[in-house]
């Protein structure tokens, strides 16, 4: 029957199948050396993604700062750093009462360099450290007041230990050098992407964004991101005009237009950027339930893009709830 012959032939042809399915597999093994890369290509890439989605969310000031908390806990794990230097190069600690400071090294080092160094020796890689100064004064003096000491080769055999343990000398002798050369050499254990952002791109954000991830920024005076949202907008065939766009400078009297606006774009589709939301503090609240609900059903175009600029003198003052800044780019 149809049935047997069909049966005998899923039967004469398990064989085959299984033959296939092996050299597929086979075919898929990965080699330790091949396993190896394709693993740390894979961390690689979730450890700057990451960091480039937090840093999305920071100030200037402290995107270095996060930079070398994630460069150097990547060295600690991996033991590629002694944590006992590590610890040193953090606390930067100072002897109260140094020894005496050496005549060649008084013409040219300050008491507060005496007694940083003097802490220094006290660590393994660094015991002839003071002593290799007094021997090379005028080379270490030439290195010490140099304008960018972290870029200049020390003097000796000083040149030739880690980048890392350099740090620890740039610390002690050009203390006010230490976050260019931090800087350096982040980018020269992770890599220039991650110190070198690139520009503002709304096109970029639109793409990681979704109808349930609003998108905030902060201002600095004299600025605001709205026309280059604008400008891409109209690219991709949004504009005010077909009413796919809508821009509103949030103030006093526009809390009706901004909440209708949010009605129909999150039924419909569409993009609205409410400017300066820190002058409608009481109003943040019901912005707050708009964008819950849009995080729930709202139709897949919906862009909600929103800005506001810190209070003068309280920097650290709650304008957005932590609850949209949680599901916020």
């Amino acid at each position: 029957s149809q049935e047997t012959g069909g049966r005998r032939m899923s039967q004469d042809s398990a064989p085959g199948f299984a033959d296939i399915e092996e050299e597929e597999e086979e075919g898929l093994a990965l080699s330790p050396e091949d396993l190896e890369r394709r693993l740390q290509s894979l961390l690689d890439t979730c450890t700057y993604t990451v960091y480039n989605y937090t840093r999305m969310g920071l100030f200037d000031r402290d995107k270095l700062i996060v930079l070398t908390l994630l460069t150097f806990t990547i060295l600690l794990r991996s033991q590629a750093i002694d944590p006992t230097e590590y610890e040193g190069l953090c606390k930067g600690l100072r002897n109260p009462t140094p020894p005496p400071i050496t005549d060649d090294l008084s013409r040219w080092m300050t008491e507060g360099q005496w007694s940083s160094l003097d802490v220094l020796t006290t660590l393994p890689s660094f015991t002839n450290l003071a002593k290799d100064m007094e021997k090379s004064s005028d080379d270490w003096s030439h290195w010490c007041n140099n304008e960018a000491a972290e870029r200049a080769a020390m003097p000796g055999e000083w040149s030739k230990i880690s980048d890392f343990k350099q740090l620890l000398i740039v610390r002690t002798l050009r203390p006010d050098r230490i976050t260019n050369a931090l800087q350096n050499f982040c980018e020269k254990v992770m890599g220039s992407h991650y110190v070198n952002q690139d520009a503002f791109s709304p096109a970029q954000v639109a793409q990681e964004s979704s109808s349930s991830t609003p998108i905030f920024f902060i201002l600095f005076p004299g600025y605001s991101p709205s026309k280059e949202v604008e400008q891409y907008a109209n690219k991709i065939g949004k504009s005010v005009e077909n009413g796919q766009l809508t821009l509103i400078s949030m103030g006093q009297g526009q809390e009706g237009p901004a909440e209708a606006v949010l009605d129909k774009y999150i039924k419909e589709g569409g993009w609205v950027f409410l400017d300066n939301v820190h002058l409608m503090q009481g109003w943040i609240p019901r912005l707050e339930r708009k964008l819950e609900i849009a995080s729930e059903n709202a139709h897949s175009d919906f862009r909600c893009f929103f800005s506001a600029e810190p209070i003068n003198g309280a920097s650290h003052a709650k304008i957005v709830p932590e609850s949209i800044l949680q599901t916020c780019i």
